[in-house]
């Protein structure tokens, strides 16, 4: 099946059938909860939500698999006790004025751990009087 516009197209042996739809229903589809967890997972990266601290709320991450992105191990903690000091010094700047200000933030980091270098795309928000974080792993795109 095709979709061009509000038109889809599909090709039988024997003729072609045409479906229309309407823009309200592709709309629905975004806006529908039912697949709100879905397109969470497939565009947002790891969500943390920091305390003005930066003690972890809440973690979302995609993928279980990387050590430092386990909810288990950071939930609770002061995350900006993990950063390495340089990663730090960018970072903290940021974060302080996403508290202060209520701005958006939107960066790419750095960070060495145990060996590795990684890079990450990190947009913090303010909610509620925390930070929001919303980060993008993008060591394979820098190397």
């Amino acid at each position: 099946m095709t979709i061009f516009g509000n038109i889809k197209f599909k090709k039988t042996k024997t003729h072609i059938k045409l479906y229309f739809f309407t823009v309200v229903e592709m709309e629905s589809i975004l806006n529908n909860p039912e697949n709100a967890q879905k397109l969470l997972d497939m565009t947002a990266g790891t969500l943390f939500l920091l305390d003005e601290k930066g003690v972890c709320i809440d973690i979302k991450s995609p993928t279980q698999k990387v050590w430092f992105l386990q909810a288990d191990i950071l939930k609770g903690k002061n995350l900006l006790m993990f950063m390495p000091p340089s990663t730090l010094r960018e970072f903290y700047p940021n974060f302080k004025k996403v508290l202060t200000e209520h701005t958006i933030s939107s960066q790419n980091y750095e960070m060495l751990l145990r060996g590795h270098t990684y890079y990450f795309t990190c947009t913090m928000q303010p909610y509620n009087g925390m930070v929001l974080c919303q980060c993008k792993e993008a060591t394979q795109k820098c190397l």
